[in-house]
This record gives structure tokens, C-alpha cells and sequence, in this order.
């Protein structure tokens, strides 16, 4: 159960649709990083929580990264 009154802390690489595609069709399917767009990540959170803090980021690899404080919307 999800309490009301918590935050969520996201924080992970994400990939591009293209991307997603290449590497799950030409190399492997693992789970980490995430295989899911960044539009789906937004989908999901925008539908389910009130986003307190956004950064999108190159880490160090440049690779795009979120990192996001969110609170339930319920």
C-alpha cells in the first residue's frame, strides 16, 4: 500500500524509443538499465504522482538520466 503522506524517489538512465529497439533486437533484454522510453516514465508518473523535483541529465557515459521527487497524487 502506498501511503499519502511518502515521496517517491525515481532515479535511473532511460533510452530512446530507437534505442530501446536496437539493443533489445540486437544484443540482449536485461533489466537494468531500464528498457522503457522516457515518454512511457512520463506517462506513468504524470497519471500517478505530482512531481516536486525534475532533472534530466548526461551522466558522465552521456547517458540520459532522470532523476525526479514525486508525491502521490491520491
Amino acid at each position: 500500500m502506498i501511503s499519502n503522506d511518502g515521496i517517491f524517489i525515481f532515479h535511473d538512465k532511460f533510452l530512446q524509443t530507437n534505442d530501446i529497439i536496437n539493443i533489445h533486437d540486437h544484443y540482449y533484454d536485461a533489466g537494468h538499465p531500464l528498457k522503457i522510453s522516457y515518454e512511457y516514465i512520463k506517462t506513468i508518473i504524470n497519471n500517478n504522482f505530482r512531481i516536486l523535483y525534475n532533472n534530466n541529465y548526461l551522466n558522465e557515459n552521456n547517458e540520459n538520466c532522470i532523476y525526479m521527487i514525486l508525491k502521490n497524487k491520491k
